[in-house]
Parts: C-alpha cells; structure tokens; sequence
C-alpha cells in the first residue's frame, strides 16, 4: 500500500532504513492525519469485506499504526509472521537491490525484532518459509487452530492451485539453522533471534524468550549510532555495485546486440559475396550477349544504310520518272485537246455534210417522184 511508504517518509525512513523508526512520529500532529488515510485507505482497499489479507513487510516497521487503526474501525486482526532464515533474506535482496549481505542482515533483524514487539500480547502466529512451502496444507490447519479462523475459500480445486504456486523449485537460495550457526561472520543477535522463530513456528509461542529478544533489540538500537558510518559504507558500497553491474549487464546487452548485428552483417555479406559472385558470372553473359547484339546491330545499321541509299536512288528515280512523266502528260494533254478539238470539228463538218446530203437526197427524191409521176401520166394517156 502507497500509504506505507507515506509513514515512513513521514516519520524520516524508508523501507530500506534499518535503524528504529521515529518514536516520538505517534505523539506527532501528522499522527492523527494518517489514522484518518489508513481508514481510508482500507475503505478503498477491502471495502465492506469481513475477511481480507494486509500483507506488506514495511507493516513489520509501523505495525502500532495499523493496529491504532484496525481499532479505530472496529476490526480484531489476527497476525501470521513467517520468517525466513537471515542468510536467504540477505541473498535475495542482494540479488535483487544489490545490497551486501551485511545490511541485508540488519534489515531482516529490524523487521523481525520490531514485528515481534509491536505485536506482542495479540492473537498470533509464528511459521517459517520452509512450511510454507512443503507442507502449506498442514500450517493452514494450523493456523486456523491457532486463530481461531476458518478458511471459506479452502478446497481441493483451491488446495491444487496452492500447490501449483508455492512451488518449491522456485526458490533461489536455501540456508538451514546449522549453515547460519556456523557462520563466524554473522553475530549472535541474528542466530539467537532466528533460533527462537523457530522454535516458536514448531513449539508455539514460549513467554519465557521475551527477555532475550528484548535484551537483543535493547543491545541492537543502543549500537545503532556506532553502526550507521559502517552501514552507510555498505550501502554506498552495494549502490555502487549495483550500478558498476547494471552498467556491466547494460555494455553486456549492448555487446550481444552488437555482436548480433555483426553476424548479420557477415552473414548479409556472404550473401552478398554470393550473390556478387553469381552477378559477375551472369555479367560475363551479358557482355556476351551485348557483344553479339553489337554485332548484330552492326550489320543491321549497315544493312539499313545500304537500304536507305537504295531508297534514297530510288526516290531520285522516282522524282525523274515524275518529272518525265508529268511532262509526257501535259504533251497528252495538249494532245487530247487538240485531237478534242479535231473530232469536234470533223463532227462539225459531218453534221454539215450530212445536211447537205440529206437536202440533196431530199432533191433527188422529189425529183424521182416527179418524174414518177410524169410517166404514170404518160402510161396512162
């Protein structure tokens, strides 16, 4: 919840801060401002719902916050803490933060210690990561023993999911009880602490380790000034770290790209080469062809010349006959004309000697019939 992060700004810590949270931040003017968002804020979160789940490790930091809360709005919380062993928790904030394993361990120590003071004397739990994992079934019956709870969701169909999501193949660092007691570099505050979180998930909650934890936590905030030179070395130190290798990762991803890019192009390259190589052999045909065609062309273009001068004789051959020709037909022309105006004038003249003749017959008949008559008369006296 974002809220979370606003308390512990608020107060003048983070989540990554170590070193007790601001005692006084509860008698505070903001104090009774939070209370107000953190009603809020389950309100948006939960809503009306009579059983939901706040699962948040920052809540280890500011658990009397949420329980001045949950009171405000009337609700009884029921507290599960799981721990894990301190050398798991500081392997995997340093793979993921990048912080040492030193400050990882003061930061598991901070959560644990102060989660369990905070809630002492309230309806709680202790288990451990491990059971969690291999044997959810039996710390759920546990669990709801302990609380006095009854899971509504729980069946077959919901215990398979279960199973298929705490897989245990998917945890990246195991540390035992004896891999931390035989740690020389770790301190007896994180072994004496973890040892009785164990016990506490197996045995129950036992009174009797409140005084050492209480002497652990005392001995632990009382030497939190002599460590914060130390602890902000460390950190710096990680941070730098963190940094020289997500520049490392980074040139690294920037090495596989280029080194990718760089078998492409050599692989584009030899394509290319081969493609070239096929390119130059074609090349060779073509200029082959293109000789031939050359050639070819050669011949056609002389061809064509002898042709054009063939045509170029016969037009001039052509152009002569025309004039010869044009000159014979005006010849013709006057010829025609003239032979026109001869048969027209031979017409002319028949026509006249034809009426003459025809006059003439006219006269010689008229005479034959009168010397017809003339003697029809005389045979007839």
């Amino acid at each position: 919840m974002e809220i979370n992060d606003a308390i512990l700004h608020s107060g003048g810590s983070e989540w990554i801060d170590w070193l007790p949270f601001n005692p006084d931040w509860r008698n505070s003017p903001v104090y009774r401002t939070f209370l107000k968002k953190g009603q809020a804020a389950l309100r948006d979160e939960y809503g009306s719902s009579s059983l939901f789940v706040m699962k948040d490790p920052r809540c280890a930091r500011i658990a009397p916050f949420w329980l001045d809360v949950f009171d405000q709005e009337g609700l009884s919380p029921l507290i599960i803490i799981p721990v894990r062993n301190v050398l798991e928790v500081a392997s995997s904030l340093t793979k993921r933060n990048g912080f040492h394993r030193d400050y990882g361990c003061l930061l598991w120590l901070r959560h644990v210690l102060d989660a369990e003071f905070d809630t002492r004397g309230k309806n709680r739990a202790f288990t451990t990561y491990d059971e969690l994992l291999h044997n959810w079934g039996a710390l759920a019956r546990r669990l709801q023993d302990k609380l006095g709870i009854y899971w509504p969701s729980l069946s077959a169909s919901t215990g398979r999911k279960i199973s298929d999501f705490l897989n245990p193949d998917d945890r990246h660092s195991t540390q035992s009880l004896e891999d931390l007691l035989a740690d020389l570099t770790i301190s007896n505050w994180f072994k004496d602490t973890y040892a009785i979180m164990l016990r506490w998930a197996a045995d129950g909650e036992a009174p009797v380790d409140y005084d050492a934890l209480d002497t652990i936590r005392y001995e632990f905030n009382a030497a939190c000034p002599a460590f914060i030179g130390i602890a902000q070395a460390l950190m710096h130190e990680s941070q730098h770290s963190r940094e020289i290798e997500h520049n490392l990762h980074h040139k690294g991803a920037r090495i596989c790209e280029l080194e990718e890019t760089i078998a492409t192009y050599v692989n584009q390259e030899a394509d290319l080469n081969h493609k070239l190589h096929i390119s130059q052999g074609n090349e060779r045909e073509y200029i082959a062809e293109v000789n031939e065609l050359k050639e070819k062309l050669s011949a056609s273009e002389s061809t064509v010349n002898q042709n054009i001068e063939s045509i170029a004789c016969l037009q001039n051959k052509i152009s002569s006959t025309e004039v010869e020709n044009l000159s014979k037909i005006e010849i013709l022309n006057d010829i025609v004309i003239e032979t026109q105006k001869q048969i027209d004038q031979l017409r002319s003249d028949r026509d006249k000697e034809i009426l003459i003749l025809s006059s003439s017959v006219k006269d010689y008949i008229h005479k034959l019939e009168l010397d017809t008559s003339k003697n029809r008369w005389r045979l007839t006296a």
